[in-house]
């Protein structure tokens, strides 16, 4: 989700640092102080002429500025969300499961569909953005929780017996297999939402399960991690010195 405070600043840095806007007033106003009349004039023309360039463009032409502020901002997050997404994957290459790395494949595809689903122009409906909103969160928390599974598998590296080992390692299961539910359950809901564009319509019993389930997923995930808060939390003091 790009900010919208951000889209703003740079909307207006680019109205007014655009070669006709500041080229004129800075030009106009040299020509102005500097020239004598009738050429001073001339130079203050010009300044009128770039402050009326400025205030088209953050106003008749702003949706052209948003547009670009917008793009701009969507593809410099996007690079950043890439980079964390090869990041995660050298680390979970590390845990030597097989799971992890296929789960981390199935939201790698699963953000470039969410890419190509939140830029249809067709998504216009307040239900269908909010649901986008939402599937973008369970998405987020899904990576997370995969994070936060090399975590314990980590943690369970130092635990000093057996047991506790064991127990890390099958709650860990746990946390991966409510992953797998949501990455499910992410792909579901974006099918609903595309066919809800192609037919124009849902009906009112399917969005309301549909509600339902990914909010229960949202559920969950927020769960997940709180869980994971309280068993990190009761390990500590279970750690061996390093």
């Amino acid at each position: 989700m790009v900010d919208q405070a951000a889209v703003n600043r740079h909307r207006f840095s680019s109205a007014i640092t655009s070669y006709p806007v500041w080229f004129s007033a800075i030009l106009g106003t040299a020509v102005g102080v500097l020239a004598e009349p009738p050429v001073a004039y001339l130079g203050w023309a010009a300044v009128g002429f770039g402050v009326a360039t400025l205030i088209w463009k953050l106003t008749i032409g702003s949706r052209q500025l948003t547009d670009q502020a917008t793009s701009k901002l969507r593809a410099a997050a996007n690079r950043e969300h890439r980079v964390y997404l090869r990041q995660l994957q050298q680390k979970l290459r590390t845990d030597r499961d097989p799971r992890t790395g296929e789960m981390l494949r199935r939201l790698r595809d699963f953000y470039g569909r969410l890419g190509v689903l939140s830029a249809d122009p067709e998504l216009q409906r307040p239900w269908q953005l909010e649901v986008v909103g939402q599937v973008r969160t369970l998405y987020q928390a899904s990576l997370r929780a995969l994070e936060r599974s090399y975590e314990l598998w980590n943690r369970a590296r130092d635990m000093a017996t057996d047991e506790t080992r064991q127990q890390v390692l099958e709650w860990r299961a746990e946390v991966l297999d409510e992953v797998t539910r949501s990455i499910d359950q992410l792909n579901k809901t974006a099918d609903q939402v595309q066919a809800s564009i192609l037919k124009r319509e849902l009906p009112e019993d399917e969005l309301a399960q549909m509600r339902q389930e990914l909010q229960h997923g949202l559920n969950v995930a927020r769960n997940v991690e709180q869980q994971i808060e309280n068993l990190e939390n009761e390990l500590k003091p279970n750690r061996t010195a390093i």
